[in-house]
């Protein structure tokens, strides 16, 4: 399959953050969440030879196989099927100029802490454009283009949030691609 710019990858993984990051980003009485991190596609390939920007310890852009190729860690791809080629644009330009940020690791902890004490105002404070998490940076993307996954442009939505958003709007997203190396 060929993954195309502005295609949202969705993952799910193993380790101990991965998990973490489902626990502190879950909603109370929401389902389980699948999601722990999201990227996206900015140079067509296929498959793994897709380049990708997702937050890392930096914001990296690589051939995804260089992150996933190895990896235990299932991944769900879907695409967007009504951006115009502006909106594509738009998405484009701000995921590559975030490239070489560093990671918003206070923001995973101000997460985790709305988790542990249901205070959703502890959030207000990581809503700062620098230092982006993953979900931060796509959707941040996103709303350079004039975009939401729901959410409006004051809240930014978790992995999972997204991936739901696009599980619920078919007219919007497809489900293109799944990957799954558990």
């Amino acid at each position: 399959m060929i993954l195309e710019p502005c295609d949202i990858f969705f993952t799910r993984g193993d380790s101990l953050f991965a998990y973490l990051i489902r626990r502190a980003t879950r909603k109370k009485n929401e389902a389980p969440t699948w999601a722990g991190h999201v990227g996206c596609v900015v140079a067509a390939g296929e498959g793994y030879d897709a380049v990708v920007v997702e937050a890392l310890a930096t914001v990296d852009q690589h051939p995804m196989r260089e992150q996933y190729e190895s990896a235990v860690v299932e991944i769900r791809v879907y695409r967007p099927l009504s951006l115009s080629d502006e909106q594509k644009a738009k998405i484009l330009s701000f995921l590559i100029s975030s490239v070489g940020e560093r990671y918003g690791y206070l923001k995973i902890a101000l997460h985790g802490l709305y988790w542990l004490t249901g205070c959703e105002w502890v959030l207000n404070f990581s809503f700062i454009k620098s230092r982006p998490i993953c979900s931060y940076l796509v959707a941040n993307a996103w709303a350079a283009a004039g975009l939401t996954f729901g959410m409006g442009l004051s809240k930014v939505p978790s992995p999972d949030d997204m991936m739901d958003w696009c599980v619920a709007h078919p007219e919007k997203y497809e489900l293109i691609a799944t990957y799954d190396q558990t």
